[in-house]
């Protein structure tokens, strides 16, 4: 589901006044994406990725090549990009992620009927199995940049998820998957 550019200043406003928790406390504070590019890329003008694939999505209805729909940093730069400042619970600090809200990636991957679930894949092979339904809430983004650097492979790059400290599944840190390598839609 898409917010409407109105909506989303709307929002973003909202977060920034309610921002601090009513003890002072803003560390788990509820934050908002806040939109920084729109998309140029769509199912429509897939091709082939020119760069490293980052991201193999596999099980969805559109694809890029014969393996499924492969997606390069190039790619997902060309996607709805947003920020979400957030608690990063494994460095134990506040950041600010940049990336694609994952339920835009899923999306343009197609979900097919009767899909419920989200195998991720990193690299070293890790798999976490994420309950489409994760996406009803927005908030959870494939992160390629914190803090304004792009993720290094030793900080869980180039690809992460992340969630927002609003978001219901936030406190589930095994949902955290860090250097993502490929999703399959179950």
């Amino acid at each position: 589901m898409r917010i409407g550019r109105s909506a989303l200043t709307l929002v973003a406003l909202t977060a920034v006044v309610t921002g601090c928790s009513d003890d002072g406390n803003d560390e788990f504070a509820a934050r908002t994406y806040v939109e920084v590019d729109t998309a140029t890329l769509d199912a429509t003008d897939l091709q082939p990725p020119e760069g490293e694939t980052v991201l193999e999505v596999t099980g969805g209805l559109v694809t890029n090549t014969d393996d499924g729909l492969e997606l390069d940093l190039d790619m997902l730069e060309r996607m709805r990009t947003v920020e979400l400042e957030l608690f990063e619970p494994f460095v134990e600090e506040r950041m600010t992620f940049r990336g694609v809200p994952l339920e835009d990636v899923v999306e343009l991957a197609g979900v097919p009927d009767g899909a419920t679930t989200m195998r991720t894949v990193a690299l070293n092979e890790y798999e976490v199995d994420i309950p489409l339904d994760v996406l009803d809430t927005e908030g959870v983004l494939l992160a390629y940049e914190g803090d304004g650097v792009p993720l290094a492979l030793d900080e869980g790059g180039p690809i992460r998820i992340v969630f927002a400290d609003d978001h219901p599944d936030v406190a589930n840190e095994s949902l955290w998957n860090w250097s993502l390598a490929a999703i399959d839609l179950r």
